[in-house]
């Protein structure tokens, strides 16, 4: 098994702010915005809150304040509640250009884990207006799990359709879309339960970690959310493959038990080969 920690949501490029931690710590992670018509940020809610509302509120200030109106690409689409879904619906996510080839090129295929992460900061109403906490950190988080069940590539207008015959629910999948043809368009589609070793789970396949916890904390306390704090078995000592983007010996550090690593500012799937590292399948279900 191979696990994929994998950057989505809002960027300091796409969105230009944090995903929101709201008061109770209901997670949201924003979708970046898209050209496609539909859905829009004020057609999708996370609890009871309007993404529409919240995202024209956070981004006031910037260049480009991001509209209430305005398309996202809704991807990874995990979160059932988001909207309405068609019978047989699975959470699913696609993946382009250089970030799949990388993806392909580590050799990840059904049964691999993806872990999603993104940027977040504490959020609170002020006079009926969403802001930032003053002062509160900004943090790498986990917010989504996906195994992958299945992988379709996306090359022609052809494998389109085929795999929309198959699974008519992922029409509405911004990556099935019959006027998008990027490079390398491929799909993966979560299992139904999630498996890990040999060992049959009572978990979905996919779902949301619906509400904020220390655990799902990457970045270090008290430092810029590129510092991770992983735990030890993370080194990649003795000849391990590291996680991929992280070869260099100088980004890692063992530090009070733990491994700190500075993370790359870009790339989008960082991959790690279960079969060096055991601990992770384990740290993964918990």
């Amino acid at each position: 098994m191979r696990l994929i920690l994998s950057r989505k949501g809002f960027d300091s490029q796409y969105g230009g702010c944090a995903s929101p931690i709201f008061p109770g710590g209901l997670l949201a992670s924003l979708p970046i915005p898209s050209g496609h018509a539909e859905p829009t940020f004020a057609s999708l809610n996370v609890g009871p809150y309007n993404l529409g509302e919240v995202v024209q509120q956070l981004t006031q200030g910037r260049k480009t304040p991001v509209e209430a109106h305005s398309g996202v690409h809704l991807d990874p689409d995990i979160d059932e509640t988001l909207t309405v879904r068609e019978p047989h619906w699975r959470g699913a996510f696609g993946q382009v250009a250089s970030a799949q080839s990388h993806l392909a090129g580590q050799g990840v295929e059904p049964g691999d884990v993806f872990l999603f992460f993104g940027w977040f900061r504490h959020v609170e109403r002020s006079s009926g207006i969403w802001r930032y906490v003053a002062d509160a950190p900004n943090l790498h988080v986990l917010f989504d799990w996906l195994q992958i069940g299945e992988i379709y590539s996306l090359r022609t207008p052809a494998h389109k359709r085929t795999l929309l015959e198959q699974h008519t629910w992922l029409r509405a999948h911004p990556h099935t879309d019959e006027n998008w043809d990027p490079p390398n368009n491929t799909v993966y589609v979560a299992r139904e339960t999630l498996r890990l070793e040999v060992r049959d789970e009572t978990h979905c396949g996919f779902g949301i970690f619906r509400r904020f916890d220390p655990a799902l904390q990457l970045t270090w306390p008290g430092h810029s959310r590129c510092h991770w704090r992983l735990p030890d078995w993370f080194m990649p000592v003795s000849g391990k493959p590291a996680l991929s983007y992280h070869p260099g010996q100088q980004a890692w550090k063992v530090r009070d038990g733990a491994v700190q690593l500075r993370s790359v500012g870009r790339g989008q799937e960082f991959v790690l080969d279960c079969q060096h590292y055991p601990q992770a399948i384990d740290w993964c279900r918990s």
